[in-house]
């Protein structure tokens, strides 16, 4: 990983640790936000969206939220 510090490499081993739990942050909070997140992207006519923060985006995978 080319020049990291002690301090990069413990946020870089932090976030290994996190994510690796499968249990944590899955995305299910964005079943909430699915329709008006739907609407913005039919209002602005976007043919691409970012799911900056998702979590681990679970609910696209389990519950295929992306093919509608």
């Amino acid at each position: 990983m080319g020049n990291v510090n002690n301090i990069e490499q413990k946020y870089i081993d932090q976030y290994k640790q996190h994510h690796s739990d499968t249990t944590k942050f899955p995305g299910n909070s964005y079943k909430h936000q699915h329709n008006l997140v739907a609407h913005l992207v039919q209002e602005t006519d976007s043919k691409t969206l970012l799911d900056y923060g998702c979590g681990k985006a679970r609910q696209y995978t389990v519950e295929k939220l992306h093919e509608e």
